[in-house]
């Protein structure tokens, strides 16, 4: 019981570490279209509107996040995928 209780949370845990890099993406696409909803568009339409908040900064930075995580989730998968067909080749 508790060996396929320990299975599953492995499970959870891998599929969590390789989708997550969809939220920072989703995060970082959305503040970018918020700044041009909330900043751009008013100042193209003549009508600035003063906002504080880094949207496009805070876009970068999510964006950049997002981009690592899918690499080093790519560079893992390569790396089971290439060792399981190394492992697989010798048996």
């Amino acid at each position: 019981m508790k060996r396929i209780l320990f299975h599953r949370l492995v499970g959870v845990l891998v599929a969590v570490i390789s989708a997550g890099w969809l939220l920072p993406l989703g995060l970082g696409i959305d503040a970018y279209l918020q700044y041009w909803r909330g900043e751009a568009l008013p100042q193209l339409l003549s009508q600035p509107q003063p906002n504080s908040f880094p949207y496009l900064h805070f876009a970068t930075q999510c964006l950049h996040l997002s981009f690592v995580w899918l690499a080093l989730v790519l560079g893992g998968w390569s790396y089971a995928a290439y060792s399981f067909f190394v492992h697989s080749a010798k048996d």
